[in-house]
């Protein structure tokens, strides 16, 4: 006889916890399935018996039926889940003979009873998990409002997927920009004493470009840096400057290569014949295009 009309159990992962009720009645270790779940990815994993999860019993009632048990884990591969799910999963197949004119065992027919009751059960928790119309819809209704659906979901897919490739798109173009644009560094300096300073400004830049700030311009001092590496420089005045009177700041610069021209340059414009200008005779051009007033 079955009380229950439950044949999943369904727990909330507590890392510290090891021990599970399994509920409902079952006929072989084998019809139980346990699987832990995460919620946030929809990750699912079968766990395995003797390996994963080890389940005891009491005497079954009979010789033919447990009535419930204990699930022990002994692994902690579920401690990265946070939902346990037992379930009794039991083949749909009837295989109890009852023979003609023989007497009928009350007990085998109550257990055969049983067990279609048990997979009656299983058939109606995955209904559960099925999209469903209500019953007074017609057949054609149904369909076209399952069909609806249907469309949804994929419209839903294909949104979520374009919405990912834009952020992705977004991510990769501020990872360019991050490396294209830098924040540049500053630092005050000045003691009165000190006329040579060595800033690490960490900016790994091949090329950067130094300009001092003076909080005085009576009191502002030539001076010259030289590059230590790509992330230091070193800045030399004329004469100390003062408590806090400078402040160096320094950015990175892209380097940017302008060809040579040589010193004699052939030119062929279309419809022209070739000439040979110097490099004197090109800069008279342009200096003269300079002067022009239009």
């Amino acid at each position: 006889m079955l009380t229950t009309d439950n044949s999943v159990m369904r727990y909330q992962i507590v890392p510290t916890v090891v021990r599970y009720t399994i509920s409902y009645s079952f006929w072989d270790f084998s019809e139980i399935v346990v699987t832990v779940t995460n919620p946030s990815t929809g990750e699912t994993v079968t766990l395995k018996r003797d390996v994963d999860y080890m389940i005891s019993v009491s005497e079954p009632l009979t010789d033919r039926v447990y009535q419930g048990g204990l699930l022990t884990m002994i692994s902690d591969v579920f401690k990265g889940y946070s939902t346990l799910v037992i379930q009794r999963v039991i083949p749909l197949t009837q295989e109890t003979d009852f023979e003609n004119s023989e007497p009928i065992d009350a007990e085998l027919l109550e257990n055969t009873l049983d067990r279609m009751e048990a997979q009656i059960q299983q058939q109606q928790e995955e209904l559960k998990h099925t999209l469903q119309v209500p019953i007074a819809e017609d057949h054609e209704s149904a369909q076209e409002k399952l069909l609806q659906i249907i469309q949804i979901g994929n419209q839903v897919t294909e949104d979520k997927e374009h919405i990912d490739n834009m952020v992705q798109q977004s991510e990769d173009i501020l990872s360019q920009m991050e490396g294209m644009l830098h924040p540049g560094y500053r630092e005050t300096i000045g003691d009165g004493a000190t006329a040579e300073f060595t800033i690490n400004h960490n900016l790994n830049a091949e090329w950067v470009s130094v300009q001092v700030w003076w909080s005085d311009l009576a009191k502002a001092y030539p001076y010259q840096f030289k590059e230590l590496d790509k992330n230091s420089i070193r800045v030399t005045f004329a004469k100390a400057p003062e408590f806090n009177s400078a402040e160096i700041r320094i950015i990175s610069s892209e380097r940017v290569d302008i060809p040579i021209i040589g010193e004699d340059v052939k030119l062929s414009p279309p419809n022209l014949t070739e000439c040979t200008l110097s490099s004197d005779e090109i800069a008279e051009i342009i200096g003269t295009a300079s002067n022009e007033t239009y």
